[in-house]
């Protein structure tokens, strides 16, 4: 026979299941026009764009690169060449790799930019764990995110992270937020 302090425990332990949840990244522009990326909301809360990550809770942060990297000229070189911020590819890196040359998603992502099999095969690198490949094939591939997205480097960043924008950005950021990144 079920008591009424059996079904209190059930209850109890139904609800203090954890339950897949999804982070959030939020963008904005600083003072100086500047792109802040966090996983935390404005101090202020001023206007500002969210994305769900589904299934972040998978996904563990990395240690934020100091200082100069071995890698810095090869990154200067490639962004320069395709007329994409050197910082911007730096923070593409940090948040794809760490910095780690041999890192492999779980889903088979390679190397520093982390390149699916088929964007990197696309990009003709053919070893993506040579950084200079990985560098060279992952910034032409972010070029063209940000050719896509008209210059909108939270858009791009967004594809580059493979955030759900069933192509179109307008779904993912709604109207209000995407009349403030076109400002």
């Amino acid at each position: 026979m079920v008591t009424l302090r059996t079904l209190s425990l059930l209850a109890l332990f139904v609800v203090a299941i954890p339950s897949p949840s999804a982070a959030q990244i939020y963008s904005w522009r600083d003072g100086n026009g500047t792109l802040v990326v966090s996983n935390k909301p404005r101090a202020d809360r001023g206007d500002m764009t969210t994305y769900e990550v589904p299934g972040s809770a998978s996904v563990r942060a990395s240690r934020p690169a100091t200082g100069a990297t071995r890698f810095d000229d090869t990154i200067e070189d490639q962004a320069a060449k395709h007329g994409v911020s050197a910082d911007l590819v730096r923070a593409v890196i940090q948040a794809e790799s760490a910095f780690n040359p041999i890192a492999v998603s779980s889903k088979g992502a390679m190397g520093l930019m982390q390149l699916m099999p088929a964007t990197a095969r696309e990009y003709g690198v053919s070893n993506p764990f040579q950084p200079e490949q990985n560098i060279n094939g992952g910034v032409r591939y972010l070029k063209s995110l940000l050719n896509r997205y008209d210059d909108n480097v939270e858009l791009a960043a967004a594809d580059y992270e493979h955030v759900d924008i069933r192509g179109n950005p307008a779904e993912l950021l709604g109207a209000k937020a995407t009349a403030a990144a076109a400002a």
